[in-house]
């Protein structure tokens, strides 16, 4: 349990650090950079055709994430998480810090706030919203690759509309504020750790 909080705090600093020094040194002045980041709370705007496609986009991948564990476990191969073996309420614990800090609060500082506003900032919403989300899905490739050419495509088309889905809410829905991509990505995570933990 130790590791899993040193390993998360190590991940938030190296994630938010370059971010950090860069603003520090342009604005010589650490006012307004939790802002700037996007960590502040701003209510969402979503329509109900909104809330219909992005509670599909979040089914579609969790439903993924369950028929590529049915697909390992079909081939004979075990599933190896790193909470096995943990007592259920160490292995909760542990899935809440791996899911909210190192996936959600730690990803979406990465690939929404640094990445994706600079990329979408030169290229445009449209564009640059595609180029993060390839990024996104890119540093999920072991994964992918893993699970074989059908399994590992819908998984990449999952992952990339998750990208997707996070950069549009951050921009479109919550005016540049990563709060809620943070709390949609790790409650995803965590139900999805939690699945491989208690059921699958």
């Amino acid at each position: 349990m130790i590791y899993l909080i040193a390993s998360a705090i190590l991940q938030c600093l190296v994630f938010t650090l370059p971010g950090f020094l860069f603003y520090l040194i342009k604005n010589r002045s650490l006012r307004g950079f939790l802002p700037w980041v996007g960590l502040t709370w701003k209510h969402p705007d979503f329509t109900r055709r909104e809330n219909v496609l992005y509670s599909l986009i979040i089914l579609g991948v969790m439903g993924t994430k369950i028929l590529s564990v049915m697909f390992i476990e079909k081939q004979g191969s075990q599933l190896q998480t790193s909470f096995q073996g943990m007592a259920p309420s160490v292995a909760i614990v542990s899935i809440f810090i791996t899911a909210f800090i190192n996936n959600g609060f730690s990803e979406e500082i990465l690939f929404r706030s640094y990445i994706g506003r600079g990329i979408i900032h030169l290229l445009g919403y449209k564009t640059g919203n595609i180029v993060q989300s390839l990024i996104f899905t890119s540093i999920h490739l072991f994964v992918i690759v893993a699970l074989g050419p059908a399994i590992g495509i819908l998984t990449a088309s999952m992952v990339f509309a998750m990208g997707y889905l996070m950069g549009r809410i951050m921009l479109r829905n919550c005016r540049n504020s990563i709060i809620w991509p943070i709390l949609i990505h790790g409650g995803v995570n965590f139900i999805m750790y939690c699945l491989d933990y208690f059921v699958l």
